[in-house]
């Protein structure tokens, strides 16, 4: 849920101009990393207020491999006892081994039951992740605690408004007023959003089919917008 995985190139192709009048690409809400590791920037860097996924990544740049099989029993186990685990192994089998990628919220299967959903997790980590982070630096913050001192250009995916929940509760009207911060600084801003307020701008938008009920194949179709200041 909120993978940028199928647009990452297109946003990327829309802030490519860019990349050259900042020093430094950022994403305050770097998840699951899909849109960072398509950027060209030399210097990336992605913060995220979620210390298990920072742990996977940092587990994934130091040659830790995520399990290739998870069993419900397991499952429930590390859901139910997070603090018996290690932080890399929690972050994998709460999203990867989870139905939409929502944080522990049941455990992902097939109606036939062919499906290794933790295999199919361990086979995106080695050939979709682990090659395309190597040079990216990732580190536990959130979004209020950055400061940028040189020109920096930003990428927000925050949690979506009047969506379904995610791991945290987000102030909106918080994460508004950061972004003007940002912007009179002379930061450049672009932000993933179904809807912002009027004195963001609307640059691209796409539909796109998610899947959110893990009872039904029937997708919502929500339009995907990217905002800037």
């Amino acid at each position: 849920m909120g993978s940028k995985r199928r647009i990452a190139s297109e946003l990327n192709a829309i802030m490519q101009p860019y990349y050259n009048d900042y020093g430094v690409y950022v994403e305050p809400f770097v998840g699951g990393a899909n849109m960072i590791k398509k950027v060209s920037h030399p210097n990336r860097i992605g913060y995220d207020s979620n210390e298990y996924i920072i742990s996977y990544f940092n587990a994934l740049k130091d040659c830790w491999l995520p399990p290739k099989d998870v069993s419900e029993e397991l499952y429930k186990d590390i859901k139910n006892n997070k603090d018996k685990f290690p932080k890399e192994l929690v972050c994998f089998v709460g999203i990867c081994c989870s139905f939409g990628g929502k944080w522990f919220g049941g455990y992902a299967r097939d109606k036939v039951g062919n499906r290794n959903f933790a295999n199919e997790g361990y086979n995106y980590a080695i050939k979709k992740d682990l090659p395309y982070i190597k040079d990216i630096k990732f580190y536990h913050k959130s979004y209020q605690e950055l400061e940028f001192i040189e020109p920096t250009l930003i990428y927000c995916d925050p949690p979506y408004r009047n969506v379904t929940a995610y791991k945290d509760k987000f102030d909106h009207e918080q994460f508004y007023e950061w972004c003007h911060r940002q912007k009179s600084n002379r930061h450049k801003l672009f932000i993933s959003e179904y809807n912002m307020p009027n004195d963001f701008t609307c640059i691209w938008s796409k539909e796109q089919a998610i899947y959110l009920d893990n009872n039904t194949n029937t997708p919502q179709h929500k339009i995907e917008r990217l905002y800037t200041l």
